[in-house]
């Protein structure tokens, strides 16, 4: 069995190193355990094995156990090892990891989604990397929906930002760019800005 999975046929009588030249550090544990004679286990290892004996690697995974083997005067004279393949419960973890990964992923898309907020998220330049329905609406953004491709000034310039008083904002005192400069807008320091939205109606934002 051992040599099969380990896709090898004629392995008796040779050198570990002999025999698997890639799986140094396997030959390292190996001898770690032979000259300390402390045991070693390791989980779900991934190895690579030429199953069909064809030069093509198949990745398995497999819980392994080095125990010292001694002769009747207590002495070192060997090394067991004891291999499970585990590739079938690695593989089916992870398949559930994946869809419970994807189940949260869609709750935070559904929960993103249905906020009355309008809610955006910039990368580190400004540019919108997600919109939620709310804020699409606020802005009228299914009608010119090239404006999320804009720059964070040209943006501002499309909706004509402008303070209380109805003055246009300047490029440094748009949110974005105050927001992108390190400034936290707490409830303290909370900013009233009118916007013509895209469809041309007035719409004030906080």
């Amino acid at each position: 069995l051992y040599m099969r999975q380990a896709g090898y046929a004629d392995i008796v009588g040779k050198s570990v190193r002999e025999v698997l030249p890639e799986a140094q550090p396997f030959v390292e544990q190996l001898d770690r355990v032979y000259k300390t004679g402390i045991p070693f286990t390791s989980k779900e290892v991934p190895v690579l094995l030429d199953l069909q004996d064809n030069g093509r690697l198949t990745e398995r995974y497999f819980d392994f156990m080095y125990l010292p083997t001694r002769n009747s005067t207590g002495l070192i004279d060997g090394v067991v090892v004891h291999g499970i393949d585990v590739t079938e419960h690695v593989n089916s973890r992870q398949q559930m990891q994946g869809q419970e990964e994807n189940e949260r992923m869609h709750q935070l898309e559904a929960t993103f989604e249905a906020m009355v907020d309008g809610v955006l998220v910039y990368d580190q330049d400004g540019n919108m990397i997600r919109i939620n329905n709310a804020y699409r609406r606020l802005i009228a953004m299914d009608d010119t929906p090239a404006h999320a491709q804009l720059s964070p000034e040209q943006r501002g310039r499309m909706l004509a930002l402008r303070d209380e008083q109805g003055e246009l904002l300047k490029s440094e005192q748009m949110p974005v760019q105050r927001m992108l400069a390190g400034e936290v807008f707490t409830a303290e320091r909370a900013m009233d800005i009118r916007v013509r939205a895209l469809n041309g109606h007035e719409v004030q934002l906080n």
